[in-house]
């Protein structure tokens, strides 16, 4: 009998050694994300799922993690959990649920932006570190733009600009403006009021300015879905001769204007000439 009792004391230590043996496995993955896709300037709920933490051998377990830009997380909220407890919370459950609350920056316009997690297994110096990271998807709220010089005048100095929104999203309260710089002197409001630009959308505005040849830098502010002021920063590209075509066209079609009414005057007083000619003629043959 005690024969019996020691065989199975035996058999179980073996039994544990095994379990250790194996070590600690905990298998980590995030299971839901609300909303989905973020919102840039709103929270975010992130949920984790461990798995396999009621292992011996994951005694002292921690899990944490490093909000990095665009997340953060609100004071006072602990971002490292005792994995052994949530366990024990849960009647030692295998699997347990560690949930996050995240501030998404309002400037974020990454589609997927990874968040970092780390497990540490033990608590002496020869604690087991493991590092992951997990995609947060992001809604990109933000517009892009597509800036062409499109016409410019050298007699009125109108200086004029296609802004197309080539982004997948409307732009509100859309100002265009052109910064002071030594490529191009704007003569009265350097900035212009469009409004509202929808997707795909185009359309133009016009400056009285100087350009001379060399790169432009023209600068789009708008507002997107979620009201955020955004900056849209284009250089354009004003070449050497540009538009002198157009000028010496204009120029010409006017020298060619002035030639015709100055033709058409002339013809008009030969022929009124002309026919004082044939009155006089008229009327001294009717004297005879």
């Amino acid at each position: 009998m005690k024969k019996g009792i020691f065989v199975c004391l035996i058999f179980a230590f073996m039994l544990v050694s095994s379990v250790d043996a194996l070590g600690c496995d905990i298998t980590t993955k995030l299971v839901n994300q609300d909303p989905y896709p973020a919102i840039p300037g709103e929270y975010v709920k992130v949920v984790f799922e461990l798995s396999g933490v009621n292992n011996p051998s994951c005694q002292g377990s921690l899990f944490e993690i490093s909000p990095e830009y665009p997340f953060s997380s609100d004071p006072g909220q602990s971002l490292s959990v005792d994995v052994n407890q949530v366990s024990l919370l849960n009647n030692y459950k295998q699997t347990v649920l560690i949930p996050y609350k995240l501030r998404v920056d309002r400037n974020a316009v990454d589609e997927d932006a990874p968040l970092k997690t780390k497990l540490s297994v033990g608590t002496t110096d020869s604690s087991k570190y493991a590092f992951e990271y997990f995609n947060i998807t992001i809604k990109d709220v933000a517009s892009n733009f597509d800036v062409i010089l499109n016409d410019y005048s050298y007699a009125t100095n109108n200086f004029v600009l296609a802004i197309i929104n080539v982004g997948k999203n409307d732009a509100e309260s859309l100002i265009v403006s052109i910064p002071k710089q030594e490529s191009i002197k704007v003569n009265g409001a350097s900035e212009k009021i469009i409004g509202s630009l929808s997707s795909n959308d185009d359309t133009s505005v016009s400056f009285n300015a100087v350009p001379k040849t060399g790169v432009i830098n023209v600068v789009l502010s708008y507002n997107d879905e979620t009201n955020t002021r955004r900056t849209f920063e284009h250089s354009i590209e004003f070449p050497e001769g540009a538009f002198e075509n157009t000028k010496t066209s204009k120029s010409g079609s006017t020298m060619y204007y002035v030639i015709g009414i100055v033709i058409l005057v002339i013809i008009y007083f030969v022929y009124r000439k002309y026919k004082k000619n044939i009155k006089k003629a008229e009327h001294s043959l009717m004297r005879r």
